[in-house]
């Protein structure tokens, strides 16, 4: 038996107080217990994480564990399933069939949503293969060895394994903020789970005041930007997967130590464009419509575009959001690619 030292996930939650816990609660409403802050660091989550973060924090690292790290809507998605068919041999015919949630272990995805939310959409689930969506990490521990896991998180750094960076390669993936918001709103309509009943200037003032989950933005990136330079970090931004999607097909690939041909990348380009993505996630994405986890209008693959916050923000949003990156970059060296 080994026998690991258990450590302290070195954040300690409490409650959100007063006006802030009653904002969130007013715009988020499905009866969960209420929204904590970790300290340091300011991480909004669900009351239920503060049960699993020290199980993350000390979950045993796989010498070929792959993971995904992001703020939410930044990518994430489309880079798990990049990255598990490098990890699988470019098994295209496995990923068509099943679906890409159930192949790639989401964390901390239970304590996302209030415990009965969580129970009921498990359920409602397709179950593909061995893999659940939402796993326990005890699940995540009892994945067969014989194959590489891919992992997937929108924790930030710091509260993930302490010695991820110095065991395991870590794909992390920035997007614009003005881009996540508006797909994080969508995404709160989409998810019943979520309960949201705002409106986008409702998020939009939340999500400035890093009172939506994952959240501060700002520190997220900043802390991923600053390891770059390991080498068991890649750090890529969204908009240059969208504007030159081969490219960084083969960056990842080169940071996985796999060998792809021109072939290889042009097939991996075409199966994972949003069009092909989209089709082939529909199927499982009304299954959780008719289980009644997903709103009926809405996609969880909607547009993956960039630029698309210009069909939602006004003047004043702009501005705000604009004086909001200029402060939070301004003793930076971060900047987000200009298309």
């Amino acid at each position: 038996i080994i026998m690991t030292m258990e450590c302290r996930c070195p954040v300690t939650f409490s409650p959100l107080k007063g006006e802030e816990q009653e904002e969130l609660l007013k715009n988020f409403t499905e009866g969960h217990e209420g929204f904590i802050r970790g300290d340091p660091g300011g991480l909004i989550m669900t009351v239920a994480f503060d049960g699993i973060k020290d199980q993350i924090y000390n979950m045993e690292l796989r010498v070929d564990d792959v993971w995904v790290v992001t703020y939410p809507k930044c990518g994430t998605t489309w880079t798990q399933e990049l990255l598990w068919l490098l990890m699988n041999n470019l098994d295209f015919e496995m990923a068509a069939r099943t679906s890409i949630m159930a192949r790639v272990p989401f964390l901390e995805f239970g304590s996302l949503l209030p415990s009965q939310v969580f129970e009921n959409m498990k359920k409602g689930f397709l179950e593909t293969g061995v893999r659940t969506f939402a796993p326990t990490i005890e699940d995540v521990d009892q994945l067969p060895r014989d194959k590489p896991r891919v992992l997937k998180s929108h924790l930030p750094l710091s509260i993930l394994p302490p010695k991820l960076l110095e065991k395991n390669k870590v794909v992390y993936v920035a997007r614009n903020p003005k881009d996540v918001a508006v797909s994080f709103y969508h995404h709160h309509k989409l998810i019943l789970g979520h309960g949201f009943t705002g409106g986008f200037p409702e998020f939009f003032d939340c999500f400035l005041k890093d009172l939506v989950l994952c959240s501060p933005y700002w520190p997220h990136i900043l802390e991923a930007h600053s390891k770059r330079s390991d080498p068991n970090m890649c750090f890529i931004f969204f908009e240059d997967m969208k504007k030159d999607f081969p490219k960084e097909i083969r960056k990842i690939a080169k940071f996985l130590e796999k060998d792809l041909t021109d072939q290889d990348v042009e097939a991996l380009a075409n199966f994972l464009d949003f069009k092909n993505l989209k089709q082939r996630w529909d199927p499982f994405e009304e299954q959780i419509k008719i289980s009644g986890g997903f709103n009926k209008t809405g996609s969880f693959f909607r547009k993956g575009e960039v630029g698309d916050y210009k069909n939602h923000f006004d003047d004043d949003m702009e501005r705000r959001m604009n004086e909001w990156i200029r402060e939070n970059l301004k003793d930076t060296d971060f900047k987000f690619p200009e298309y």
